[in-house]
């Protein structure tokens, strides 16, 4: 595991199972964004925050109490890490202007929204090269441009 810095500036060393990863997850993402919004702070700052948000393996814009995706990240939250993105109805639109950004997404869930807001090219391979399992509206498969979702077009599980 890694060192990480909690907003209490205690370190603690991840060595727990999934169960405490997601609970630490869930915890962080709120932490993190809360750091994000002060003044601009220190390169060694920054270098802590990325190091706990490596640990994130969950990210999703409402609990962190965001009304839209910011157009461009804050330098110290880094969404490379991001491995499941959750999207809800107030975001999906807004996602595009840092769509490109998540790399290393594997789990994306979007049925919390209406199917007349997800955009088709929300499903480009460029923008989720690593997508495997999508979660999408009920009646989406009808509507949506599934074949588009993975660069062959099989690796995605949709649900």
């Amino acid at each position: 595991g890694m060192v990480g810095i909690d907003h209490n500036g205690k370190e603690e060393w991840d060595g727990g199972g999934e169960e405490d990863e997601k609970r630490e997850a869930e915890k962080r993402g709120k932490e993190v964004i809360d750091d994000s919004k002060g003044e601009e702070k220190s390169g060694q700052n920054n270098e802590s925050n990325g190091a706990t948000i490596q640990h994130r393996i969950e990210l999703c814009l409402e609990e962190m109490g965001l009304r839209q995706v910011p157009s461009t990240w804050p330098p110290s939250f880094k969404v490379d890490f991001v491995t499941v993105l959750r999207l809800r109805t107030n975001h999906i639109a807004d996602v595009r202007s840092v769509i490109g950004t998540f790399t290393n997404v594997r789990e994306m869930d979007i049925s919390d929204n209406p199917i007349a807001s997800i955009p088709p090219h929300l499903f480009s391979p460029s923008h989720f090269p690593s997508l495997r399992r999508l979660i999408v509206p009920r009646f989406a498969l009808y509507h949506l441009p599934l074949e588009v979702m993975s660069k062959d077009g099989s690796r995605v599980q949709v649900e």
